[in-house]
């Protein structure tokens, strides 16, 4: 697949999981409104049958989106291993060797089912081991869903019972904690915690590209082809050294030993690795002409090295898409403020104004580095359009 099509692959994945965030905080949200409003000595009375209740809505949106993400994932997998293992074709009929039609590969049918059972198996060890990370004393701490929850309810009942905080400030306290975490997984054999939205994304696309990879070397081998072209994209990591500069390997030729070496293949910074929209197909220099010939890499260089300059910082093309991703990321948070501001009925005129004022800059940021607006991937969190008043 193009990396523009791998880029796509994980779309739905990624709208499923940031809706079961944005639902998840939004029912606790909701909840904790609704308890900040009692008097103390009731909501001690109600509170362990509203968590009850609204744990069980929240394992059962769990459910649900496992259940949605199954059938993207069997969709996604399908139709990108069949696009690239059907590319390929050509190389067998240029050599009058038979080729077995992609739905009669029965190898290949059990190796997409084995990616389908993995990446299920992943998801529910994911949504079983979500919470959210604060910090605490200067030190980040994970708190499970469960233990989160409770003591977020406690200390925002308690802050406006004892008047510590107006109804406001506490539900906005309240909001932020969550948001500027995220629903996080913890992968408790290594410590790392991630956004779970990232981890069902990564997961899926492991699988993938590793497979990919496979059908490529399998390929390769049958046909008596030992070397590979690796694909090129603009804005490809032109950062650090080594294999971890992918815009220095990207479109040219390799052996095995050579896509390990230089291109870093096996690495997780490296091709078919973390991020990475680069592939690699078998490449016959007898016959084969190169998709990425050395002209066109030059001058894709030069369009990347392009420095363009905004509020006084020069950006290259790179460093120019990595800031308007950061800039969504932002637009996404200000937006799942202001839901959850507007679920609990607190002021949101100040998250409102954050939000106008980075859209603008994402505007002008975009227009002056000539990178398109993708309001796309500001609204893949399901919210639609955030009506400000």
């Amino acid at each position: 697949m193009t990396p523009a099509q791998l880029e796509q692959l994980p779309v739905g994945i990624s709208k499923i999981y940031l809706k079961l965030e944005t639902d998840i905080m939004n029912d606790i949200i909701k909840n904790i409104s609704t308890m900040s409003r009692l008097e103390y000595t009731k909501y001690l009375i109600e509170r362990e049958y509203a968590l009850g209740m609204s744990e069980k809505e929240i394992k059962n949106q769990i459910i649900k989106a496992n259940k949605l993400s199954l059938a993207e994932v069997d969709k996604i997998v399908t139709e990108s291993i069949k696009t690239d293992y059907e590319s390929q074709r050509r190389l067998y009929e240029s050599r009058d060797m038979d080729y077995i039609p992609f739905s009669e590969n029965k190898v290949l049918q059990q190796q997409i089912e084995s990616i389908r059972i993995q990446t299920a198996n992943e998801y529910v060890n994911i949504t079983n081991t979500m919470g959210f990370a604060s910090e605490q004393n200067g030190t980040i701490v994970f708190n499970d869903l469960t233990s989160f929850y409770r003591t977020q309810m406690d200390s925002t009942v308690m802050a406006v019972s004892s008047g510590a905080y107006d109804y406001n400030t506490a539900m906005q306290r309240a909001v932020k904690a969550m948001t500027a975490s995220g629903l996080r997984t913890v992968d408790y054999d290594s410590g790392t915690k991630n956004r779970v939205e990232v981890a069902t994304r990564r997961s899926v696309m492991t699988g993938i590209t590793q497979l990919s990879a496979n059908i490529s070397m399998s390929n390769a081998k049958l046909l008596g082809i030992d070397h590979y072209e690796v694909t090129a994209h603009g804005g490809a990591r032109n950062t650090g050294s080594g294999y971890l500069n992918h815009a220095s390997w990207q479109g040219k030729v390799y052996s095995m030993k050579g896509l390990e070496e230089i291109c870093g293949y096996g690495q997780g910074g490296g091709l078919a690795g973390w991020n990475c929209r680069h592939s690699f197909y078998p490449f016959d220099k007898k016959i084969d002409e190169r998709l990425y010939p050395d002209d066109d890499l030059y001058t894709l260089k030069e369009e990347e090295n392009k420095k363009w300059s905004f509020e006084g910082k020069e950006y290259n093309t790179y460093q120019a898409t990595q800031y308007q991703r950061e800039l969504e990321t932002r637009l996404r948070y200000n937006r799942q403020n202001i839901k959850l501001l507007t679920t609990s009925d607190a002021d949101k005129m100040a998250e409102q104004v954050r939000y106008q004022s980075t859209l603008r800059r994402y505007r002008e940021f975009s227009k002056q580095m000539n990178l398109p607006i993708q309001y796309e991937r500001i609204k893949i969190d399901g919210l639609g359009d955030i009506r400000l008043k």
